[in-house]
């Protein structure tokens, strides 16, 4: 039997490939600086802004006064003293589900160190580069862009306008079929694209030239000529010191992606995947019908906290049969072992998929679910990679992992406890209610029963600035895109008269 080419998939060409180092000498992870510590459990300054900075804070916690700091604090405090009163390991024993989300988001994390080791540590800066992108930093261009769904495609295309004698712009209109040409502005920081970053901030740029085709992850191919473009100069010394870091950061991280897509190109190089048709076929139209469904849902999850209004799930319960019908079936095989759908589906409790596209059609379905699942497999042999070396037992995953675990594990205590003390309200709309009726009176006991174990920094702690802007911080391309857990509303609580002071 013939096999069907767009089904197969080696993975040389799915990962990005590029030149660099792929030995790692030493281990290395953040130095942890830590602000509270009780008993064996550490929180660090990191962990301590970014609970304050990278997610929404409630309204008594929102400022920056030191009021406001002392509640922050008893909060992400009280979080950990509630997670102490839970048998952790029942709980997570009993709930797959709960033990499923913490592996995942574990991995995560034994990925991006793994990451920070390989890629990031081995990156060597050129200052001649930095200042050569840091004159043009500021460039604001007008591009018009072609994205095809090959780089046969692209070639053809460009045979076409060369056979045609019609110029890259003509051209796109007639493809196109629009009036007007497709014009973007691309600025220093929202561009993501290694090859178009490198043509447009490191080299001289020709307006009559055209650029590419550059493949995206999408698996789709770029064309691109620059029309023109505006420069914004930088006069004060705090503009000067701001862009030559932005630059520093993004030439690390683009050399970075180099150096490690070298290391996973070596990791993945001469497996391979051959899907079976039929199973695919059948699983992508679910798939694709779900993704549909709950990208429709999501709008009407929005519209139902503004408005009152109930979104219908009824689409999705049936979908399930389908599924599973398909649990058995051959999905695909790697390296000659069979995969079943539900050998796939066991993955994604630890690993859900990620889309190279945010926004996908009907048609573009079947290629980015194909894609997703590529991912998925390289994602898998990387942290089998990551904790061979390892990176399991870094003090910085650990931390990570236990931040979510005693999250997860404070709200199901806080919700057991308000349950056995009969709080009568929902707890989203009446946290206040909860926190002045039950849940100060919780912290206070938890903080007179700890008090020995607790041991705060409180020079580090007064030293601490933040911000009131409310910021929810998300990470792109990660199965797990939050960064951090949401503010934990336990307590108003704004003394501190507990507890030890941590001394030099």
């Amino acid at each position: 039997m013939c096999k069907i080419k767009f089904l197969t998939v080696v993975f040389i060409i799915v990962i990005i490939s590029i030149v660099g180092c792929n030995k790692v000498d030493k281990l290395e992870e953040p130095k942890i600086v830590p602000l509270v510590k009780i008993g064996d459990i550490t929180i660090s300054k990191d962990e301590f802004i970014r609970r304050s900075e990278y997610t929404i804070r409630p309204i008594y916690a929102k400022g920056n006064l030191n009021i406001h700091k002392k509640i922050i604090l008893n909060s992400l405090i009280a979080e950990k003293l509630m997670a102490l009163e839970v048998n952790e390991d029942s709980l997570f024993q009993n709930n797959e589900n709960l033990n499923n989300y913490i592996t995942g988001r574990k991995n995560q994390a034994i990925r991006q160190m793994h990451y920070y080791n390989i890629g990031t540590k081995q990156v060597k800066i050129d200052s001649h580069e930095i200042a050569r992108i840091y004159d043009k930093a500021g460039r604001k261009y007008q591009v018009v862009f072609l994205n095809m769904p090959s780089v046969k495609l692209a070639e053809e295309f460009l045979k076409f306008i060369k056979v045609e004698g019609v110029s890259f712009r003509d051209g796109v209109i007639e493809i196109t079929g629009e009036d007007k040409l497709p014009i973007q502005e691309i600025s220093y920081d929202n561009v993501e694209i290694p090859e178009i970053h490198e043509i447009l901030f490191n080299s001289d740029i020709d307006k009559n030239q055209i650029y590419g085709p550059i493949k995206t992850l999408a698996g789709s191919s770029i064309l691109f000529q620059v029309v023109t473009w505006k420069d914004t100069k930088v006069i004060t010394d705090e503009q000067v010191k701001l862009r030559y870091s932005d630059v520093s950061e993004k030439v690390t991280r683009l050399e970075a992606d180099k150096i490690y897509s070298e290391y996973v190109y070596e990791l993945m190089s001469g497996r391979k995947m051959d899907f079976n048709r039929d199973t695919f076929i059948r699983l992508a139209t679910l798939y694709g019908k779900l993704y549909s469904i709950t990208n429709k849902n999501n709008k009407e999850m929005l519209n139902k906290e503004m408005w009152g209004k109930d979104a219908d799930f009824q689409e999705i319960d049936t979908l399930q049969q389908g599924f599973e019908d398909l649990k058995n079936a051959r999905l695909f095989s790697l390296d000659g072992e069979n995969w079943t759908v539900e050998m796939f589906q066991q993955e994604l409790n630890t690993h859900p998929l990620v889309f190279r596209k945010d926004d996908i059609k009907g048609s573009e379905f079947p290629a980015q679910f194909r894609f997703a699942i590529a991912d998925l497999i390289r994602d898998k042999f990387i942290t089998e990679d990551a904790y061979q070396k390892g990176y399991g037992d870094l003090n910085s995953v650990q931390t990570y992992t236990n931040m979510w675990q005693d999250n997860v594990t404070s709200q199901f205590y806080r919700d057991k406890y308000l349950h056995e003390n009969n709080f009568d309200g929902n707890f989203s709309a009446d946290y206040m209610k909860a926190i002045n009726q039950h849940l100060n009176i919780l912290t206070d006991s938890l903080q007179a029963k700890y008090s020995h174990q607790i041991y705060i920094d409180t020079d580090l702690f007064n030293d601490i600035q933040l911000t009131n802007i409310d910021l929810f911080a998300m990470q792109n391309n990660v199965p797990y895109p939050v960064v951090v857990p949401n503010f934990p509303i336990l307590t108003n609580d704004n003394k501190l008269d507990y507890g030890n002071k941590i001394k030099d």
